[in-house]
């Protein structure tokens, strides 16, 4: 895609100072966040059976190749977020790039 089909005139919030998001985190919302980075730190703790299974080293190797993926996939998105800054992330990002059909499925 050139420049002028991927950047042109669409309507961005962004452009028009209108950003659509507001600042309303409620106590259930970090809540929520608490949990869910205590379920991710769970996970790390309950890989220990498979350290005791298997070779720590293999762990270790599969841990950096994960963590490379998850470092590709955010800094994708972070030049989507700067080249597009639209509010709806993957939904948006997949119907503009793919099809409309992609956005729905993605939310």
């Amino acid at each position: 895609m050139n420049r002028s089909k991927q950047g042109g005139n669409q309507g961005n919030d962004v452009e028009n100072g209108e950003t659509g998001l507001h600042l309303k985190l409620k106590t259930r919302h970090l809540k929520m966040v608490a949990i869910g980075g205590s379920i991710g730190t769970s996970l790390s703790v309950a890989s220990g059976s498979a350290v005791a299974t298997g070779d720590p080293a293999a762990l270790v190797l599969d841990f950096a190749i994960a963590g490379f993926m998850l470092f590709n996939v955010c800094i994708a998105l972070g030049e989507l977020a700067v080249t597009f800054p639209v509010s709806g992330s993957f939904a948006v990002y997949s119907s503009h790039f793919l099809d409309p059909t992609w956005g729905f499925a993605m939310g």
